[in-house]
């Protein structure tokens, strides 16, 4: 929740020395390997990076579990966020935040709150389609090109990863 995500945010930044900050839902698989080799990459951007699955021009909805009210947010359409399941933060942005971070009218909905941020700061979200946050396949499969799968039960969690290192023991050996 949104509640939540300041401290942990102003934490991050009070105490932890890192360049990315991932925040995910304990509902979801992360591919760690394919996640550090993405970050790593010389062409990936080491500032202003909002990484994920990014909602485009998504209509405001006013009913059900993910309602937001006129007095909330009034426009009809959010701004781009990446879905809450799972995105990455570059640390300068972590910083920028959390500095501009509204304790008094903070959006209930968390991940288009950070949307709303990273708006106000000219920062427009990057997608990569390996941040699976829906699938339509309800069954535990893996995917090389995935970094993130979202809804993963606990022992879907432990498949997945035993996919990932035995994929990564492989991608070793032939390297050697």
């Amino acid at each position: 929740s949104l509640h939540d995500a300041l401290p942990i945010l102003e934490w991050a930044v009070k105490y932890c020395d890192f360049d990315f900050l991932l925040k995910t839902d304990d509902d979801v698989f992360v591919n760690t390997y394919k996640l550090v080799d993405y970050l790593r990459r010389p062409q990936t951007s080491k500032r202003q990076l909002y990484l994920g699955n990014v909602a485009q021009r998504q209509k405001t909805r006013r009913r059900g579990k993910w309602a937001l009210s006129l007095q909330e947010y009034q426009s009809n359409f959010l701004p781009k966020f990446c879905l809450g399941p799972g995105y990455v933060l570059s640390k300068d942005l972590v910083s920028r935040f959390v500095e501009i971070f509204d304790v008094k009218k903070p959006l209930k909905l968390e991940d288009v709150y950070m949307g709303m941020l990273a708006e106000r700061i000219g920062v427009t979200p990057s997608n990569h389609s390996g941040f699976i946050t829906y699938s339509e396949e309800k069954h535990c499969t893996y995917n090389s090109k995935w970094i993130l799968v979202h809804e993963a039960s606990p022992y879907c969690i432990m498949k997945l990863f035993n996919k990932a290192l035995e994929e990564r023991f492989r991608q070793v050996r032939s390297e050697e």
